[in-house]
C-alpha cells in the first residue's frame, strides 16, 4: 500500500469506496517511528490495519510494526469514513490521527489463576483493581473476577501504577529488564493500545507512578 501525496478534492463520505480523507499522522513515539509532518490523502475506507500498513510503508520497515490509532482521543475501531460520519466530521477538513504501538489482543479469563507470583496490586475503585505478575502479565478485575489479561513484558513486572483517567484505564508497568511501559485500556472491550515505552534502567525497574 503506497501513500498518496497528491492532493485533490475529497469526495462524499457516503461513498467510502471512492472517498478520500486528508490526514495528519502524529505520534509521541521515538523519532524512528515518526512519519513526516506533511498531510497525506488516504482512502476513507481505511481502518486500523490499513493505516498501520501505510505508516509501515512510509517508514520503510521490512518487518511490519503493528500500530493503533486514535482520533480525538478515541481508538479507531471502524473505517475512517464510518468514524467521521458518526462524529459529524466532514472530509473537507484534515483529520489528525495519532498512532502508537499496538499491544496484543487481551485474553478472556474465567479462572483467576496466575502462572507465577503476583508482584503488585493497584486499587481502581471499590469493586475494581489491577494486578501484575512475575510472568510479565497485568490483569484487570471487576468484582474479584479477572476480566482480561495483557502480556506487557517477557520479564517480571516489578512496579505497577493504575488509575481511571478520562473514562479509560491507564496502567504503568516497570519490568525486570528495565523497561517502563504505559498503556490505555477500554473497560468494556478490553482493547488496549500502548502510549509509551522506554528503557529507563540497564537493570531492573522496580517502581512506577503517575
Amino acid at each position: 500500500l503506497k501513500p498518496i501525496f497528491v492532493f485533490f478534492a475529497a469526495m462524499d463520505l457516503d461513498n467510502p469506496e471512492e472517498a478520500q480523507v486528508e490526514v495528519y499522522l502524529k505520534t509521541n513515539l521515538p523519532a524512528k517511528y515518526a512519519v513526516p509532518g506533511d498531510p497525506v490523502v488516504v482512502p476513507a475506507r481505511l481502518a486500523r490495519y490499513g493505516l498501520s500498513e501505510l505508516v509501515n510503508h512510509i517508514l520503510g520497515f521490512e518487518t511490519p510494526v503493528p500500530f493503533d490509532f486514535l482520533v480525538h482521543g478515541e481508538f479507531l475501531r471502524t473505517s475512517l469514513s464510518k468514524y467521521m460520519k458518526t462524529k459529524g466530521i466532514t472530509a473537507e477538513k484534515a483529520v489528525t490521527v495519532n498512532y502508537l504501538f499496538a499491544l496484543p489482543q487481551t485474553e478472556s479469563a474465567e479462572v483467576d489463576q496466575f502462572e507465577d507470583w503476583v508482584s503488585r496490586i493497584q486499587r481502581i475503585s471499590d469493586t475494581t483493581f489491577v494486578a501484575s505478575s512475575f510472568d510479565g502479565s497485568v490483569r484487570y478485575y471487576e468484582e474479584e473476577q479477572a476480566k482480561y489479561t495483557v502480556v506487557v513484558s517477557k520479564e517480571a513486572v516489578k512496579g505497577l501504577a493504575a488509575a481511571d483517567i478520562g473514562g479509560y484505564l491507564k496502567v504503568g508497568c516497570a519490568s525486570k529488564d528495565g523497561d517502563v511501559r504505559c498503556f490505555q485500556a477500554d473497560y468494556s472491550t478490553g482493547m488496549v493500545g500502548t502510549e509509551s515505552v522506554g528503557k529507563l534502567h540497564k537493570q531492573s525497574a522496580e517502581s512506577v507512578a503517575f
